[in-house]
């Protein structure tokens, strides 16, 4: 592996995974309020589910290590940072926001995980 290439590829995917959320997360946040932090939701719903399907892919087909590591670790990975779970259910249990709190958090991290398990189940991963 080139690691000049893949330095690049994860910079390059970098760069449009986080355009790709500002897009997204203002769409969302546009249409639906401020109340609960719905992007935040769609973001790592649907970044789990694309990494899922990237990996279970990878899994069984043979893929460019460069593609592989700008996709998942630049774009999916720009796509997702700061994960909206980790920032918004503390600041809505500060916020006296208990319920919301724990919806974001709780069931924040159980939507992610089984979207990510249907896109590995999708592509034969699991």
């Amino acid at each position: 592996m080139n690691t000049g290439f893949t330095i690049l590829a994860v910079g390059i995917g970098g760069a449009l995974g986080s355009l790709a959320r500002y897009g997204v997360e203002s769409a969302v946040r546009n249409r639906l309020g401020h109340a609960i932090p719905w992007w935040g939701f769609v973001i790592n719903t649907s970044g789990a589910f694309a990494l899922g399907l990237l990996l279970g892919y990878a899994f069984h087909h043979p893929v460019n290590e460069q593609l592989l590591a700008g996709l998942g670790t630049g774009f999916i990975g720009a796509y997702t940072m700061l994960a909206p779970i980790n920032v918004d259910g503390p600041r809505l249990w500060f916020a006296g926001r208990r319920h919301h709190a724990a919806l974001v958090t709780i069931g924040g991290y159980a939507i992610a995980l089984g979207a990510a398990s249907l896109g590995l189940w999708i592509t034969g991963g699991i």
